[in-house]
């Protein structure tokens, strides 16, 4: 069976409101999100640092921020929150499911919520846009 990977451009961002009512737009990751995750890493501590990549990580390197954000959105599925009252609507969240080659019924899943926006839903809402 052939997949036929989902262009991330047909999908267009959608809005939702947070539990405090802050507005966030909600869409598949591109690859020019790079510089995005790449700020938002440093703007985790270094608990959520942890507890996302099971190690303490400083920076992504390039094949890195390139495997987190050019995905096919179909055995690699991403979605990014962004902040759209914040000048460049910077990356506040980003839940992913990946899945596992030898077992394709499988897969990982990690969300991530920058500590500014954690306890108001975010992550739940992603784990839903992500289901």
């Amino acid at each position: 069976m052939t997949e036929v990977p989902v262009s991330s451009a047909a999908t267009p961002p959608r809005e939702f409101q947070l539990r405090d009512g802050r507005r966030v737009l909600v869409r598949h990751i591109r690859p020019d999100d790079q510089d995005r995750l790449r700020v938002g890493l440093h703007h985790l501590s270094a608990a959520s640092c942890y507890h996302r990549f099971y190690a303490m990580v400083s920076d992504l390197s390039a094949e890195q921020l390139r495997y987190l954000t050019d995905v096919d959105q179909v055995n690699h599925l991403a979605w990014i929150a962004l902040d759209p009252a914040l000048p460049g609507e910077p990356a506040i969240g980003v839940a992913r499911c990946i899945r596992l080659p030898e077992k394709p019924l499988t897969a990982e899943v990690a969300v991530t919520v920058l500590d500014a926006y954690q306890g108001r839903a975010l992550g739940s809402l992603l784990l839903g846009v992500l289901s």
